[in-house]
């Protein structure tokens, strides 16, 4: 379909005259589909932002925790909790993206 369709922000362009055909037949820019294709966009985005946050802070927080002292237990909690939080993001954005994190 990549001969045929391309994106063009949130809305579905022909390049041939069967993508032409397939965007009206399926109805691909109908203003409910391409709100819906402007949603999982910005969540996307939100949720690819978030896991840059928590990769920071995991990395500020495992440098912290290499350096021991008090309150490394705390920290190596909270660094725990962070690989899931991690863990689901990246589930998250593969299910959204259909693309490995």
């Amino acid at each position: 379909m990549y001969k045929h369709l391309r994106f063009k922000d949130d809305v579905v362009e022909g390049k041939s005259t069967a993508g032409e055909f397939t965007v009206k037949l399926l109805d691909l820019n109908e203003p409910t589909v391409v709100s819906y294709r402007q949603s999982v966009t910005q969540l996307i985005e939100a949720m690819l932002a978030q896991l840059h946050r928590l990769d920071n802070v995991y990395a500020r927080l495992s440098a912290l925790a290499e350096k021991g002292g008090e309150g490394r237990d705390k920290l190596l909690s909270t660094i725990k909790q962070i690989e899931i939080d991690i863990a689901k993001a990246k589930r998250a954005l593969e299910q959204l993206t259909a693309q490995p994190f």
